[in-house]
């Protein structure tokens, strides 16, 4: 039934001549939500938050401004796979919050470590892009960093990579959750 939608034309109390029509959109399913879950965190915890924080960390005075900007390369690119990866981070958390409805904190084992973990997680992804709202002024060449400049400084990178150990090892536990077998019965590979 993907893609169909559900139509009652039979005669209502008030019209007796005709009915009403009820179009609703059909909904996802339990395992389409599940996988647009792990799909859209596989994308911004396994690949777009760690690329941005590796360029801060390594390439931050490798690529100067293009010609008429005053921003670095490294820091647009930082900035993009951020915005993108935190963008990515909130669909999966939407979507599985879909999925779950009522039942959010229903869970055990590991089911239930990986979405206490994926909380914290996700409040410290989204502190991220607040702190970087709040950013002091950089100090100039030669300018000692104002006290809370440096402060920020701090908070921004530690618990910045404190949210990617956190987001990489939610990834990793998706096997555990899901359902996952390493191995099929006799070798072979992976299989769902």
């Amino acid at each position: 039934n993907k893609g169909t939608a559900r139509v009652d034309v039979s005669a209502s109390a008030d019209d007796a001549g005709g009915g009403d029509v009820d179009v609703a959109p059909p909904a996802l399913s339990a395992p389409a939500l599940v996988a647009i879950h792990a799909a859209l965190m596989l994308l911004s915890w396994g690949l777009l938050l760690p690329t941005g924080a590796v360029l801060a960390r390594f390439l931050k005075g490798g690529f100067a401004p293009p010609r008429g900007s005053a921003r670095a390369t490294w820091y647009r690119l930082h900035r993009a796979c951020q915005l993108t990866g935190v963008v990515g981070m909130l669909g999966g958390f939407v979507a599985i919050a879909v999925h779950k409805g009522p039942a959010q904190f229903v869970g055990f084992g590991v089911s239930l470590a990986h979405m206490y973990t994926g909380i914290v997680v996700i409040a410290l992804g989204l502190q991220q892009p607040i702190f970087a709202l709040l950013r002091p002024h950089k100090p100039d060449a030669g300018e000692e960093p104002s006290a809370l400049r440096a402060v920020w400084e701090v908070a921004h990178k530690y618990l910045g990579w404190l949210a990617l150990l956190g987001g990489v090892s939610g990834v990793r536990s998706i096997g555990a959750t899901t359902g996952i077998e390493r191995q099929r019965p006799g070798g072979g590979g992976w299989r769902w």
